[in-house]
């Protein structure tokens, strides 16, 4: 057997993960809510829910108009169709996308409704236009975190190790991230998901000498 993990190492692809607050960053960089073009806002939301919702490209690409619920201060996405974390008895949770306050450009309440605004013409896919596949939202993903000058090792699955392991710095609990990525077991996080932040040496010596008087 040891031989055999020599010739195929079943290691994780990643020793560590990107931080996530770096691409939300950029995203906040990006032009306001108001000029945003149809494409930047489709990058835009689609990064934006990877992050928020630790969710893989697959289950974005279910969700629709017709299963979701607007209230005043979230929407919320029912997914009623078979995901690779399905289970007997056990099926992803709704997810829910609350306003941010804070920030226009970062709330993803607004940012969805001024994507249903300039989709609204294209409401049932009238040709040349389909629905967005799975690959088309790894691409617009990857193409946000090239931009965002996240290393190109990283795709955009990698989002979700991202997101978990933020929050679990952040003082989220092991519960609430289970529930949000919809694993039943905290095994699967800690063994494949966990990761500690990438951080370049370098660049926080650079700052921190040129912070100091």
């Amino acid at each position: 057997m040891r031989g055999i993990f020599k010739l195929r190492p079943s290691l994780p692809r990643h020793n560590s993960c990107f931080d996530a607050g770096h691409v939300l960053r950029y995203l906040q960089s990006m032009e306001p809510i108001d000029k945003i073009s149809l494409e930047e806002l489709s990058l835009k939301l689609v990064t934006l829910y990877c992050l928020l919702t630790a969710q893989r490209d697959q289950t974005l690409a279910k969700l629709t108009v017709t299963n979701m619920e607007l209230t005043e201060s979230k929407y919320t996405f029912y997914v009623s169709q078979f995901l690779k974390t399905s289970r007997p008895g056990n099926h992803l949770a709704p997810l829910e996308l609350k306003k941010y306050p804070l920030d226009i450009n970062l709330c993803p309440v607004a940012l969805t409704k001024r994507y249903l605004e300039l989709t609204g013409h294209l409401r049932g896919f009238k040709a040349p236009h389909k629905p967005v596949t799975t690959p088309t939202l790894s691409r617009w993903c990857r193409k946000v975190l090239r931009l965002a000058n996240i290393d190109n090792d990283f795709k955009s699955h990698s989002t979700r190790s991202a997101a978990t392991s933020a929050a679990l710095a952040a003082g989220v609990s092991l519960k609430e991230i289970n529930r949000a990525a919809g694993w039943t077991s905290s095994i699967v996080f800690a063994r494949f998901y966990k990761r500690p932040i990438t951080e370049n040496f370098g660049e926080k010596l650079l700052l921190k000498k040129l912070n100091t008087p």
